[in-house]
């Protein structure tokens, strides 16, 4: 990451420092060597001016129709007037040889590196630091757990905006006890007089396969395949640690897996596993039975909130 901002910089230096140099002659030769199916070129690179350069070519192998069948590039660092040879071998096929070539110089700078003091160094550390911060900027948004802490995020601004609080409760990453000591960390709960909604989130892509009861689903991108724990199964578990926890029936529970990445279900899904923002709305809001009175309601609502807070 750093040491790509420091390739920038350099470039930015090279970019920077260059100027305009005297015009670099160039002079080649080439032979057919028609046993190995390939096109010999010899030449001389001449930089007449007094500061070193690096000159980059392209050779060009031209068909009998007059069409470019091969081309062939590379560079040269010449030093202050000095000559230097290159050697350039063209392979080409029976079905397109090689009639006529053409060597001829793309660019030309001046590669001088101590014409470049330290100060003008120094005025190049804001760009340093501006590429720095891009290249770990990019490094977070690529890095998968900030994707999944977006894809949390999404599903919170989700549920706010599209559920009255004065109605759903909602409480999120809350740790229930299991019974053996252990804790579960359930990512969303939504407390309601027409249920208590469990909410399991999943971040990720591609085509999702299984069923209700598998212990292992399987995700698909492209050709590679991937298994993860079952979320219905994992919901489950939740579930009964609050459950136990409120000392309520698991009737008044709702169980939603949430996909919020960009995948497809590859088989068909129970009705609380969704992958769409208006399909998890509609299946919340499809309950209109009430379970709980308002007053239990609250009571729940105070005790997951002191759990939380611990």
């Amino acid at each position: 990451m750093v040491r790509r901002a420091f390739i920038l910089l350099l470039l930015l230096f090279w970019g920077v420092s260059s100027a305009p140099a005297r015009e670099v002659q160039l002079s080649y030769r080439y032979e057919h060597d028609r046993k190995n199916n390939r096109m010999k070129i010899a030449g001389e690179a001449i930089n007449p001016g007094d500061e070193p350069q690096l000159v980059r070519y392209v050779a060009y192998c031209f068909g009998k129709d007059g069409k470019v069948v091969r081309r062939r590039r590379g560079s040269l660092y010449l030093p202050a007037e000095a000559t230097r040879p290159f050697r350039l071998n063209i392979y080409y096929s029976l079905k397109d040889p090689c009639y006529r070539v053409r060597v001829s110089i793309t660019s030309s700078k001046t590669y001088a590196r101590d014409s470049y003091g330290w100060k003008e160094t120094l005025g190049l550390l804001p760009y340093l630091f501006l590429f720095v911060v891009f290249a770990i900027a990019l490094r977070i948004l690529q890095d998968k757990r900030f994707k999944g802490w977006f894809g949390e995020k999404k599903t919170t601004i989700t549920l706010w905006s599209e559920f009255n609080p004065n109605i759903y409760k909602k409480i999120d990453n809350l740790k229930v006890p299991v019974g053996d000591g252990t804790t579960t960390q359930i990512d969303h709960v939504l407390v309601s007089p027409f249920g208590i909604f469990v909410i399991e989130t999943k971040n990720m892509k591609g085509e999702i396969y299984g069923r209700e009861f598998e212990r292992l689903w399987t995700q698909k991108i492209g050709r590679r395949s991937y298994t993860f724990q079952n979320p219905v199964g994992q919901n489950y578990r939740h579930i009964k640690a609050l459950s136990r926890y409120l000392g309520l029936d698991e009737k008044v529970f709702r169980s939603v897996v949430f996909f919020v990445g960009d995948c497809i279900f590859g088989k068909r899904m129970p009705p609380y596993v969704v992958n769409r923002r208006d399909r998890f709305i509609e299946y919340i809001k499809g309950f209109q039975k009430r379970v709980l009175f308002p007053s239990q309601v609250k009571v729940i609502e105070k005790r997951l909130l002191e759990l939380k807070e611990g």
